[in-house]
């Protein structure tokens, strides 16, 4: 459960450093304890901060209470106990956060056709696909960029309308384009290089520090990506808008990624690449502002 958030400044190597946190009390291996959500731990988990719909703000000082009252419990992974009293001895995580909602009368457990999901216990899943709570549209530090603006986007690999893009929500790897757009990579050396596709790691195949154009060409991501993501496989664009995986990898990487139309792409590169032309907004065959080398 949030419990606040929190910036604080450090000096490090001499130099002030500002961080800003989101403070939880979480039941852990560690027991009942407080713990952070940063960045970097809202990447790798692909968390999602959830908020209940109907309750009120004495409601919630009431629930906030009872997870701190259970503050220095041992965790316990019998997450079929169902003791919901303040009494118990030891918590499961997401059995620990029920118990405090139905302490104010609110049961934040999933029902289907008026009984549990096929689960044990109340489960992370059950709160999460829960009719009682809602998505907190909690922002990190991906920018309010859209790189998919004016693009007709199919959320299955396989187009039904001749889309401009096409992904598959639920797990994403390719990010395939259409109909005049390329994805163009500005490294860091100054250089352009374009492909139809943008695949992002994080499967059987590659772990999240490796990412491809095309899927041909690595992208090279900066030491702190490699440092959080490195064996680390769950898909990072999972269940995101197609413009996730585009701020994702412009951030974590040390190139420039963006979404271009040309209707002559290896001349288009070969321009930016001899100093004779840049990126900048224009038109399409549909009369659209895009990006486009000109």
């Amino acid at each position: 459960m949030v419990d606040d958030i929190v910036t604080e400044t450090h000096l490090i190597k001499g130099k002030k450093k500002t961080f800003t946190y989101v403070r939880l009390i979480d039941a852990m291996t560690d027991g009942v304890v407080y713990s952070v959500l940063d960045d970097t731990r809202a990447e790798k988990q692909n968390s999602v901060v959830l908020r209940p719909k109907e309750v009120t703000a004495q409601q919630m000082r009431q629930a906030f209470s009872f997870v701190k009252s259970q503050l220095g419990k041992p965790y316990n992974l019998n997450i079929g106990n169902r003791n919901a009293s303040r009494n118990r001895k030891d918590w499961y995580c997401s059995v620990l956060l029920w118990a405090a909602y139905k302490d104010i009368g609110l049961d934040i457990e999933s029902r289907a056709n008026g009984a549990w999901y096929n689960e044990p216990g109340v489960t992370p899943r059950d709160i999460r696909y829960s009719s009682a709570v809602a998505v907190f549209d909690h922002k990190f530090k991906l920018s309010n960029r859209n790189d998919v603006k004016n693009l007709t986007i199919s959320e299955k690999s396989n187009r039904a309308n001749n889309e401009d893009l096409a992904y598959e929500k639920s797990n994403p790897n390719y990010y395939r384009l259409y109909n005049n757009y390329y994805v163009l990579e500005k490294q860091k050396d100054g250089k352009y290089r374009a492909q139809t596709s943008l695949y992002l790691g994080g499967d059987y195949y590659r772990s999240a520090d490796r990412h491809l154009l095309g899927g041909l060409y690595e992208i090279e991501m900066t030491a702190s990506a490699k440092a959080h993501f490195k064996g680390y496989n769950y898909n990072v664009g999972r269940n995101r808008d197609a413009n996730y995986a585009f701020q994702w990898i412009n951030y974590w990487s040390t190139s420039e990624i963006s979404i271009i139309y040309s209707e002559n792409i290896k001349a288009d590169v070969m321009s930016l690449n001899e100093g004779k032309a840049e990126v900048s907004q224009g038109l399409n065959d549909k009369g659209q502002e895009v990006s486009r080398v000109s």
